[in-house]
């Protein structure tokens, strides 16, 4: 009988790039990268976009997405190479 270790992530930084369209009732797609900055004593997460050229108003609606939406402990299994895809992750945007 095998003995499961479980593990506990205690601090990390992802970088990663997230796209969107239909999620915001835009026209056309954006596109931006997100930095996580995540500290397991007390669930803190910091996000961070690195897009200047964003709406004020999109900008805002990103990060009450990801606010809402995204945990540190699920995205290393549901971030892949292409990033994330607001239309596609499910949840909705606020």
């Amino acid at each position: 009988m095998e003995l499961e270790e479980k593990r506990e992530i205690e601090a990390g930084l992802l970088v990663f790039h997230l796209r969107a369209c239909k999620a915001f009732g835009l026209r056309e797609q954006i596109m931006t990268r997100v930095m996580v900055l995540y500290d397991n004593q007390g669930d803190k997460r910091k996000f961070v976009i690195f897009n200047k050229g964003l709406a004020e108003d999109i900008h805002g609606k990103i990060l009450v997405w990801l606010d809402s939406n995204l945990y540190f402990r699920d995205i290393l299994h549901r971030v892949g190479p292409e990033g994330v895809d607001l239309d596609q992750w499910g949840g909705e945007p606020q």
